[in-house]
């Protein structure tokens, strides 16, 4: 994705997740309140990192700091994953 395209996108802009039958899908919202360099720092990375590859993003997620610069959705999203990945890590009969 081009960087200038992300920047321009950013602002004024919240990075949301939208979750159908299909999986999830990272898309832009209005946002109502000014976003503020940590919230635009975090869309930035995911965007960056992972745009198009929704598996790299869920174990990125699940294994970042919590991300409490991020929309309601991807902090829903990032909690369900870090979930996942506790409750993976407990099972007995998981073999490696």
């Amino acid at each position: 994705m081009d960087k200038s395209r992300i920047n321009h996108e950013v602002e004024n802009k919240e990075l949301i997740c939208i979750i159908n039958q299909n999986g999830f899908e990272l898309n832009w919202q209005q946002s109502t309140e000014e976003l503020d360099k940590k919230q635009i720092k975090a869309q930035k990375i995911l965007l960056e990192k992972y745009p198009k590859n929704n598996d790299e993003l869920l174990f990125y997620l699940a294994f970042s700091r919590p991300l409490t610069s991020l929309s309601a959705s991807l902090l829903f999203l990032s909690k369900t994953a870090q979930s996942f990945v506790n409750k993976l890590a407990k099972l007995q009969t998981l073999s490696y």
